[in-house]
């Protein structure tokens, strides 16, 4: 008698969890194919550049460590004097590599010490005169004039801007040519661009304009930034 009450609680349980449950539905969403244009477009602005960059090297070679050290360091704090001469801010020079060897020279031995400078100049009339004082401060070579902006994003953002312009005006040629109409804009993706430089090689200051005293001048020419979409436009007929 025991046995029956309790497989008849079991059996009333099983019943009123079914019925307290709710029943299981399944929602099938269909999401018809959609027609679309695909296009890469590009976009170009030109910019004046508005900073530049100078790169120095001052290299000091010597029969004992503390006379090749010095050496460098008196040539680096001159250098560093005449620019302020002209006009820039102490922290426009940065060392960006120091190094210090020696080496054999037959049965003597050399301490070489070699201190690599970068010049940031936004005063662009100021690009000749840091040459000039490098010179005066008997650095031992100029490398590579580089032009920039200050604010590349904004000249990227102006290109992506033409480059949308284009991408639109591409693909209504083709909507119009095969006879469907764009309904909206599906999908954009840009690729990356490291901004404009143009490095100009003014090369070793022991120059016979150098010797001269003739006054150096660099000119830059104009910035081009490309910025690149690709855009994905859905259509119908």
């Amino acid at each position: 008698m025991k046995q029956i009450t309790i497989a008849a609680l079991a059996v009333a349980l099983a019943l009123s969890l079914a019925t307290a449950a709710p029943a299981a539905t399944t929602t099938t969403t269909t999401v018809p194919d959609e027609s679309t244009i695909t296009l890469n477009a590009s976009g170009t602005v030109t910019r004046a550049p508005d900073v530049a960059t100078v790169q120095m090297s001052i290299e000091s070679s010597q029969d004992t460590a503390a006379k090749a050290t010095l050496d460098n360091n008196n040539r680096y704090n001159d250098l560093v004097g005449k620019l302020l001469a002209i006009g820039l801010p102490r922290d426009a020079a940065k060392t960006t590599s120091y190094n210090f060897n020696s080496s054999m020279d037959g049965t003597k031995k050399v301490f070489g010490v070699s201190r690599e400078v970068s010049i940031r100049i936004e005063n662009l009339d100021n690009v000749g005169k840091a040459i000039d004082a490098g010179t005066a401060a008997n650095v031992t070579s100029v490398g590579n004039v580089g032009y920039g902006l200050r604010d590349p994003q904004a000249a990227y953002r102006a290109a992506l801007g033409e480059a949308m312009i284009a991408a639109q005006a591409n693909a209504r040629v083709i909507a119009d040519a095969g006879h469907v109409r764009i309904l909206r804009i599906r999908s954009v993706s840009t690729y990356s661009n490291p901004g404009p430089v143009q490095l100009q090689t003014v090369g070793r200051v022991m120059s016979a304009a150098a010797q001269m005293k003739l006054p150096t001048e660099v000119l830059p020419s104009n910035l081009s930034l490309t910025a690149q979409v690709n855009v994905v436009f859905v259509i119908a007929p």
